[in-house]
């Protein structure tokens, strides 16, 4: 319960986080998109943030996912928490998945408990 109070306030206090940085930067900002490779393994928690998100490798630990378009393909020993526009999950996941986004899809093999909400 204490990690879906933590990723809850996290999503309520990241856009101010992000607006201020925005704001800073140059207006030709190119799309970040971040990929974790089939044949990449990572021992320990694992986050990652961008316009596009992909983990299609390994992770040993929890992942924490935030993005526009969120695709998990890989295998998380341990939790995701997830949020997106578009949360896609077909891979397999350990332990819990705790999801937000504004369509999720779930094709996935979940060790125990889901908990999706999605933004109409």
């Amino acid at each position: 319960m204490k990690k879906v109070f933590i990723f809850l306030a996290s999503l309520l206090i990241l856009p101010f986080f992000f607006a201020s940085v925005v704001s800073a930067q140059n207006n030709n900002k190119q799309p970040k998109t971040v990929v974790l490779a089939k044949d990449e393994v990572v021992n320990k928690d694992y986050f990652a943030a961008g316009d596009s998100v992909t983990l299609s490798g390994t992770v040993n630990g929890d992942a924490y996912l935030a993005g526009g378009n969120v695709i998990i393909e890989g295998t998380i020993n341990g939790d995701l928490l997830v949020a997106g526009g578009m949360v896609e999950i077909r891979g397999k996941v350990s332990d819990d998945v705790r999801a937000v986004g504004g369509q999720i899809v779930i094709s996935a093999q979940i060790g125990k408990n889901l908990t999706g909400w999605r933004n109409s």
